[in-house]
């Protein structure tokens, strides 16, 4: 397990000795061991805890191993003290080490959930622009150009139809112009074009404003017959619009699907932009990730690190030469 306290010795002890130096822990220890008595009756405890402090010495001695010492008049005083002293050392080190994996892990984890935040800000970023940009990103040309070239088969086909639709309502329109020659009006006046044999329709219109001119010569305009026979005339005409209405929905769903080749060519256009926009925002994203994933994994090392100072079973100090007599 990597350990996350990784200062030197040197910086080590040197902080450690700072801490253990300080008045309050020096005052406890005059205070433990009955220290100077006859000195804290004549003199302040600022200049004995200072001259306490010239008494202590501390000397690396290699890169895992350094010296404590302390000098005084009585030998068993000097042996007590000094072992206070390296207790003391060995005890705020591994309270030390345990703020510091501590500390660490915590930070870590604010790191690790900033991290998560902009990770999720940037996917949602892309969630939003793919879906502001449907149709028009890179992945999505080949699907786009595919797409046009049914919809121009379907044109191709529609524009054949109305062609054929076309001619159909001229035919029907040169039939009626020579059916609104009245027949009994005049008898002898040959037609133009003959009637489209295979028209049922201009057939029926025929006979019925024949049945009408007849009827018109025979009856009064009020006679039920007469009546009827227009009518039905009227109806059969009526149903010649019907062509014209189904010329009209043709060429509605010419325009509409000129439209869409025409949208559908300017996403094609469109995607080069897009997939630049978008490589942008996929850098910036696998960035993060990238930091995410190297937070997250480090955050796991920092917890299996704090845990292990906790026990004291990491780095500590030993006492390896208790003091002597």
């Amino acid at each position: 397990v990597r350990t996350t306290v990784t200062s030197r010795i040197e910086e080590r002890v040197r902080s450690l000795r700072e801490q253990i130096l300080s008045r309050p822990r020096l005052e406890r220890v005059i205070d433990e061991f009955g220290l100077y008595a006859k000195e804290r009756e004549a003199r302040p405890m600022e200049q004995i805890i200072e001259d306490m402090r010239g008494q202590i010495f501390t000397r690396i001695v290699r890169q895992d191993a350094f010296l404590i010492a302390f000098t005084a008049e009585d030998p068993m005083t000097a042996q007590r003290v000094t072992s206070r002293l390296a207790a003391m050392f060995a005890q705020e080190n591994f309270r030390d080490r345990e703020v510091q994996a501590s500390s660490t892990n915590q930070f870590l984890e604010t790191e690790l959930e900033q991290a998560r935040t902009r990770l999720s800000e940037q996917e949602t970023k892309l969630e939003a622009f793919r879906l502001a940009n449907s149709g028009e990103l890179p992945e999505q040309v080949n699907a786009n150009i595919q797409t046009i070239q049914n919809i121009e088969l379907q044109l191709q086909v529609l524009v054949q139809s109305l062609a054929s639709d076309r001619e159909r309502r001229s035919a029907l329109e040169r039939q009626l112009a020579e059916l609104s020659l009245t027949p009994a009006a005049l008898p002898v006046v040959e037609r133009t074009a003959p009637v489209d044999a295979s028209s049922p329709l201009i057939l029926q219109i025929e006979q019925a404003r024949r049945n009408v001119a007849d009827l018109a010569t025979r009856v009064t305009p009020a006679h039920p017959d007469l009546i009827s026979a227009r009518q039905a005339l009227e109806r059969l005409e009526r149903q010649v619009p019907t062509v014209n209405q189904l010329i009209e929905q043709k060429s509605s769903e010419e325009a509409r699907l000129r439209g869409s080749v025409s949208s559908y060519r300017m996403k094609v256009e469109l995607a080069p932009r897009r997939e630049t926009e978008l490589v942008a925002l996929t850098r910036d994203y696998e960035t993060l990730q990238r930091q995410y994933r190297g937070l997250l994994e480090k955050f796991e090392e920092s917890k299996v690190a704090a845990n292990l100072e906790r026990p004291q079973i990491g780095e500590q100090f030993r006492i390896r030469d208790p003091p002597q007599v």
